[in-house]
């Protein structure tokens, strides 16, 4: 009896446990080693991507993202983003500098209220007083005006009484300018170099500052400076009742 015979014979309805139909009459197991048709007619199984090879031992080979699953889990978990080194003293919580304190309780308020009125983000306003280190040098300790408006000469500084004063002082001229910047940092500084929102000159604006060439990389320091301290500065609370 040949191979095929014995099998067509094994496989008849209920010869086996498997009741699988039997192979067709005179059907013979294929001589070649190429995938093809099993007894039932159906390529053979095909194993799925995601299952690995069996071991000698029969028992299923791990994979290589089980092996990383493990490794992971015998390392312990990951320590957290930004975490300080074992044993290092945690980082201080950001603190706003004296300087820059008292520029925001002396300016915030009339700033806020005026760039609230012309659209603009108070902080941006605010960004040009790093003209005078945040009212702290330069000709602001012999004019009052943190903004350093000096008209383009000396003869032609701009002087101020007090904050509020110095703030509508800044308004008034460039306040059109400026009008409905936002938060637009590009356009504010636009704005305040007599260009428009696209960089383009505008006939009869003034242009803020033309004497240092990298003014406007600065300005754009001094915007972050005060975005970052607006967010921290708290106003003195009110003196107690005597």
């Amino acid at each position: 009896m040949s191979f095929a015979e014995d099998w067509g014979r094994r496989l008849q309805p209920g010869a086996g446990p498997l009741g699988i139909l039997p192979l067709a009459m005179g059907q013979g197991l294929p001589d070649t080693d190429e995938p093809g048709p099993g007894a039932q007619g159906i390529l053979p199984y095909a194993m799925a991507a995601n299952e690995s090879p069996a071991t000698q031992d029969g028992d299923a080979a791990p994979s290589a993202a089980d092996a990383g699953a493990d490794t992971a889990a015998a390392a312990g978990p990951a320590p957290a983003r930004n975490a300080a080194a074992p044993g290092a003293a945690p980082r201080p919580a950001r603190s706003l500098l004296e300087r820059d304190r008292r520029y925001l309780a002396n300016y915030y308020s009339a700033m806020a209220r005026l760039a609230q009125q012309y659209g603009v983000n108070p902080a941006l306003a605010l960004g040009v007083g790093g003209e005078s280190n945040f009212a702290s040098g330069g000709t602001y300790t012999h004019t009052g005006d943190a903004f350093g408006m000096t008209g383009g000469g000396v003869g032609r500084l701009t002087h101020a009484a007090n904050a509020a004063q110095n703030a509508q002082q800044f308004f008034d001229a460039y306040g059109d300018q400026i009008r409905g910047s936002g938060g637009d940092v590009d356009r504010f500084i636009n704005g305040l170099q007599g260009r428009d929102a696209q960089g383009q000159p505008v006939k009869n604006w003034k242009r803020y500052n033309s004497a240092k060439g990298d003014y406007e990389k600065r300005l754009h320091k001094w915007i972050g400076q005060m975005q970052r301290d607006i967010p921290l500065y708290q106003p003195d609370p009110p003196a107690p009742p005597r």
